[in-house]
């Protein structure tokens, strides 16, 4: 008999949401080039996806009690201030020029995703609270990432 551990590690490495990701950083990383079919097809798939978290976001909150307290306004912080100031650090402390460090500074600068209110309304534990932060992150991010633009710009 296994573990509750040995378990839900088991039940997690089934789950698409776990292993497709990483399927697909080690296929790029591997440097595996796919069919021109293929890459067509994961194009749009890829170009849908952003619409397509958006609409689902929608469809989370709907239903979701709406209210701001300590734990979302801290989420909606950290995610929309605080991992991009973690990020300039490093930029800086790595000395990260060019494009690099656009890259990496405005990544994370992006909000919240809507996999952590898909997971915890699917689980039943805080699904209130991250649909709140995930809303309140992405409307947040209308000023974080502009201001992000703009000191993204400054980078050598």
């Amino acid at each position: 008999m296994m573990s509750l551990a040995a378990h839900s590690l088991v039940g997690a490495v089934k789950q698409p949401l776990v292993w497709l990701p990483a399927a697909g950083a080690a296929l790029a990383l591997s440097g595996v080039h796919l069919s021109q079919v293929l890459q067509l097809s994961f194009d749009l798939i890829g170009k849908a996806a952003a619409g397509v978290a958006l609409f689902v976001l929608g469809l989370i909150l709907y239903g979701q009690r709406f209210r701001i307290n300590r734990d979302v306004a801290l989420n909606a912080l950290l995610k929309n201030v605080g991992q991009p100031a973690v990020l300039l650090g490093l930029v800086l402390l790595l000395g990260i020029q060019g494009a690099s460090a656009k890259e990496l500074f405005l990544t994370g600068a992006i909000p919240t995703a809507t996999t952590a209110s898909v997971l915890a309304l699917r689980y039943h534990i805080y699904s209130d609270e991250a649909a709140a932060s995930t809303l309140l992150s992405t409307v947040g991010s209308v000023a974080t990432i502009s201001i992000a633009i703009i000191m993204a710009e400054q980078f050598t």
